[in-house]
């Protein structure tokens, strides 16, 4: 069975738009991301959010899904859950309107929360996080791509570019 992320169908999607192998084959060997400023800015306004967002507030946070089907086993972990909506925070240090549009993650958690109807991004592009300097992109079901398409296509793309993905095996 394998391991399938979003963050290995990004890094991929990512690779395809750059060129970039070298990182996309970092992730497909599990080698450790070494944190950075931006990485812990980014831990620094989840933990903002889940104190000052009022849209979240007694939401769950830090909620893991898996779901095993066929041979692929589906794993996330969604900032916060409430209501229906899955809520990932985002920090990055510059921000265009649509940035998220076409993030497999959307369609990973949805997958993975059969019950959530919409997944809506909080985004901050300022480390001085405040209310007046959160930006927000909403996706529903209905407008974002099945990941079933998504994994067939980079599985092809593996098998057809001689990558392996040995280190995703999970018993």
């Amino acid at each position: 069975m394998y391991l399938i992320t979003a963050s290995l169908l990004n890094s991929w999607n990512y690779l395809l738009k750059s060129g970039n192998t070298k990182e996309f084959e970092k992730v497909l060997e599990r080698v450790p991301t070494p944190s950075t400023e931006a990485i812990e800015t980014g831990f620094a306004f989840e933990k903002w959010c889940e104190n000052y967002f009022p849209e979240t507030k007694d939401g769950m946070f830090q909620v893991t899904a898996k779901k095993a089907v066929g041979e692929y086993l589906l794993y996330g972990r969604m900032d916060c859950i409430k209501a229906g909506t899955i809520y990932d925070y985002k920090y990055t240090k510059r921000y265009d309107v649509g940035k998220f549009y076409d993030s497999i993650q959307t369609a990973m958690y949805f997958e993975l929360i059969p019950e959530a109807k919409r997944m809506s991004y909080i985004i901050s592009n300022t480390k001085n996080f405040s209310l007046d300097t959160i930006y927000r992109e909403d996706y529903t079901r209905e407008e974002t791509q099945p990941i079933w398409i998504s994994i067939e296509q980079f599985m092809k793309w593996i098998k057809d570019n001689g990558y392996s993905m040995q280190k995703w095996l999970v018993k």
